[in-house]
C-alpha cells in the first residue's frame, strides 16, 4: 500500500512544541503521545477525525510498538506487517522458505473454506479470496496478507490493555480512503479494505463484536516489502498508560465479548 502522500494532522500536531503538519513517517518514528485516561484518548481522537476529513480513521491496539532498526538516513519507526510476512519481533520476514510454506498453507485453508463454507454470504465468500483470508486471519487459523484493524476505538484500546507489556500499551490510528462497499479496492493507493461484519453472517459473533476490518496490499505481492507495512497509513500513535486509564465509568470490553465462546464460524474454522 502506498504511503499517504500529503501532510496529515497527527498527535504530534496536538503538541504546542511541534510546528507544521505531520507525515506517516514522522508519526511512525515518534514514541507516541502519552495518554493517561480513556476520556483523554476520546478527546484526542475526536480532533484527529475532525482534522482529517478526507480519511476514514480506523484503529489497532497492541501490547508494544514493534520498530524497525532504521538506517543512517532514517531512524527506527513502527512496523505493522501482515502475519504472513512478519517475524516474531514484528519485523519483515527474510526467510523465503518460511514465506513459501505460509502461502502454501494459506492456499490450502482458503480452498477448504471455499469448498466447505455453508453459512450466509456463501457466494461472496467463494468469489473473493480477500474475504476468505479475512476469516482465516480473524479466527487465527493461518497467517495471511491482511492486517487486523477495527472501526471501534474501545475495541482497539481493550486489545492494547489485554496485550500490554508491563502497564503500557499502544494504539495506532490509520487514515484510509473512504470505503465504497464491504470490500473496497483502492487502486491508486494500492490498498484493499474488507469489512468482515458486512461479509459474514451474524453467527460470526467475534467479527461483529470486534467491528473487524482488514487492510492489505492490492494487488497481492507475495514477497515482503515496505508496501505491506500498514505504518504507511499512520495518522497518529498513542502510548497508553494503564495505571488509572479506565475512569469516568469507561471500562475495557471483557475478553468474553471480544472472543465470544458460542461462535459457529469459529467452530467451522477450527474444523478445517
Amino acid at each position: 500500500m502506498l504511503t499517504i502522500d500529503s501532510k496529515i494532522f497527527s498527535h504530534l500536531d496536538l503538541t504546542p512544541s511541534f510546528e507544521g503538519r505531520s507525515t506517516p513517517r514522522t508519526v511512525a518514528q515518534s514514541s507516541g503521545r502519552r495518554v493517561r485516561r480513556y476520556r483523554q484518548l476520546l478527546d484526542l481522537i475526536s480532533e484527529i477525525n475532525y482534522e482529517n476529513p478526507r480519511f476514514e480513521i480506523m484503529y489497532r491496539g497492541q501490547g508494544e510498538d514493534f520498530r524497525t532498526r532504521g538506517t543512517r538516513r532514517l531512524g527506527p519507526r513502527s512496523s505493522i506487517y501482515p502475519t504472513i510476512f512478519r517475524q516474531g519481533n514484528g519485523g519483515l520476514l527474510a526467510d523465503q522458505k518460511i514465506r513459501v510454506r505460509r502461502f502454501e498453507h494459506l492456499d490450502e485453508y482458503s480452498a477448504q473454506l471455499e469448498q466447505k463454507y455453508k453459512f450466509g454470504g456463501r457466494p461472496r465468500v467463494r468469489m473473493f479470496e480477500e474475504i476468505r483470508w479475512a476469516i482465516l486471519q480473524h479466527y487465527k487459523k493461518t497467517p495471511t496478507p491482511l492486517v487486523d484493524v477495527t472501526e471501534s476505538l474501545l475495541v482497539a484500546a481493550s486489545f492494547a490493555y489485554f496485550h500490554r507489556q508491563s502497564n503500557v500499551g499502544y494504539l495506532f490510528a490509520f487514515g484510509f480512503p473512504h470505503r465504497h462497499g464491504s470490500i473496497s479496492y483502492h487502486a491508486d493507493d494500492q490498498l484493499v479494505l474488507v469489512r468482515l461484519a458486512s461479509t459474514c453472517p451474524p453467527e460470526a459473533r467475534r467479527a461483529h463484536y470486534q467491528q473487524a476490518c482488514f487492510a492489505g496490499h492490492f494487488p497481492l505481492i507475495n514477497y515482503g516489502s515496505n508496501g505491506h507495512n500498514l505504518a504507511n497509513r499512520l495518522v497518529a500513535k498513542f502510548r497508553l498508560d494503564f495505571d488509572n486509564f479506565w475512569t469516568d465509568n469507561f471500562r475495557p470490553l471483557p475478553e468474553a465479548i471480544l472472543y465470544p465462546p458460542r461462535d459457529a464460524i469459529q467452530k467451522f474454522v477450527d474444523s478445517l
